[in-house]
């Protein structure tokens, strides 16, 4: 079945039933379910789909060429990219028609001039009845060969970065689950469409998390590493950044120190390439500048952070040990507390969710904070802070099986004392302590969380 991807898919059918050339660049890492949109796409138009792979400009053609001949049923040998081209552009005249070519940073990997000649051929279409698409996988060549005073600058008619499913996309490929299961699923799993194609909501998640990542044969096992070693070079330094994000350290300082790296501005550019990938993220408090010096490093890669906090470190332990064994000593301890962490980016993604329907009243900035709070000159931490118009509402996020208490709102209170909040809320998994509930403007549940109505494509 065919999940999401319903903003994506309706970019991509407008350019299809507009009037004019049209060249598309779609992107995004490794897994993330590219090339299943895209056949969505040819499977729904007239078209060709073509992979390139990592032989020489040449083969790649020669491959090409077969498929397009094959295509129209011709008997035609193409010699270059010009010709085959030329030959769809022909054929097409009086029907629109779409030319998709997937992994094509392979055509120039090794003969950079292959760029120009790809510009040259865009021009030379722009009076075809032709859909160009060009996908691939490695994110840093694409955003560099699109970029100022590059050939492709200026020239694609829509770009499609292909991020990862959010929670809610995610748990599609998991209703058996429990709500509660969802939540540690997506912690664990993240919403890369191929890691969520392969668990099995008929089993728990200690045996999805035992048969995927922690045998021998796991398919995901060697995951991380994989995608490490196709995206870079160097990937030890990479590891060790990882690593110490992973293990506590959020500043560019402290992960200098931890990784090893005696210069700050190195480290800095690890820490940029990391979040072109979506490795990483670098986050700023509630009320600050896309600028600002609080601003700290974390990895969003769902999957990335799980292997980071309980599998590279006892690498030796799982070695020695069963699967069984690992998960119940490594693992089970440390699994609801670590979800907790992603609980609170699903509150988050809740409330972005729902204030784009909104008409009025909606929220302008939604984030977290930690700082100082002047009133009581201590430093705090809250969950999610979230601006409407000149108002401020303020929300505590509990993932736990204890109800919210009158307690824990005081302290709430307290901590958010200096915003001078219009509003209260919690997201809680077991909701609220009943001498509390009329002293919440917001109270919302984990049924609250999956019952946003989402259309399946």
């Amino acid at each position: 079945m065919f999940y999401g991807r319903k903003e994506e898919l309706k970019l991509i059918n407008d350019k299809i039933l507009s009037e004019k050339f049209e060249f598309g660049i779609l992107y995004g890492r490794r897994r993330v379910g590219k090339t299943t949109i895209l056949k969505e796409v040819i499977r729904n138009n007239e078209g060709i789909y073509f992979v390139a792979n990592e032989m020489d400009f040449e083969h790649n053609i020669k491959n090409f060429g077969n498929i397009v001949a094959k295509y129209f049923n011709m008997d035609v040998n193409f010699g270059s990219l010009d010709q085959i081209f030329n030959f769809i552009k022909n054929a097409s005249q009086n029907k629109r028609f779409v030319v998709v070519i997937d992994e094509f940073t392979y055509l120039f990997s090794k003969e950079k001039g292959v760029i120009s000649l790809v510009q040259n051929l865009v021009d030379s279409l722009q009076d075809s009845n032709l859909v160009l698409i060009l996908a691939g996988s490695q994110v840093r060549m694409i955003e560099e060969i699109i970029s100022y005073q590059k050939p492709l600058y200026g020239r694609a008619t829509f770009k499609l970065h292909i991020k990862p499913f959010n929670y809610l996309e995610s748990q599609l490929f998991y209703p058996n689950f429990s709500n509660e299961d969802k939540v540690i699923a997506y912690s664990v799993f993240g919403g890369i469409p191929f890691y969520l194609s392969l668990i099995d909501d008929k089993l728990s998640i200690k045996e999805n998390i035992i048969n995927l990542l922690l045998k021998e044969t796991s398919l995901l096992k060697n995951e991380v590493e994989f995608v490490l070693k196709q995206e870079l070079t160097n990937t030890q330094t990479y590891r060790m950044v990882l690593n110490a994000i992973a293990s506590g350290a959020t500043k560019v300082n402290e992960i200098s120190n931890k990784a090893r790296i005696n210069n700050t501005g190195n480290t800095s550019t690890y820490l940029k390439t990391l979040e072109s990938l979506g490795i990483i993220k670098r986050v700023i408090p509630f009320g600050e500048n896309i600028n600002s010096r609080k601003s700290l490093y974390k990895i969003s890669d769902q999957m990335f952070n799980f292997y980071y906090t309980f599998i590279n470190k006892n690498l030796s332990a799982l070695t020695f040990l069963n699967e069984n064994q690992f998960y119940e000593n490594y693992i089970s301890p440390e699994l609801v507390r670590y979800a907790s962490f992603s609980f609170e980016e699903i509150c988050r993604s809740f409330l972005a969710i729902i204030n784009k329907e909104k008409k009025t009243d909606f929220y302008t900035e939604i984030n977290s904070y930690w700082g100082n709070n002047i009133l009581i000159k201590e430093e705090v931490e809250l969950d999610i802070v979230a601006r409407r118009g000149e108002d401020i509402d303020v929300y505590e996020c509990k993932f736990t099986n204890k109800e919210f208490n009158y307690e824990q709102l005081e302290t709430l209170k307290r901590n958010a004392s200096f915003l001078n909040p219009s509003k209260y809320g919690v997201f809680s998994k077991s909701g609220a302590s009943n001498n509390v509930i009329n002293e919440l403007d917001y109270i919302y549940t984990l049924n609250d969380l999956y019952q946003i109505e989402l259309i399946v494509l």
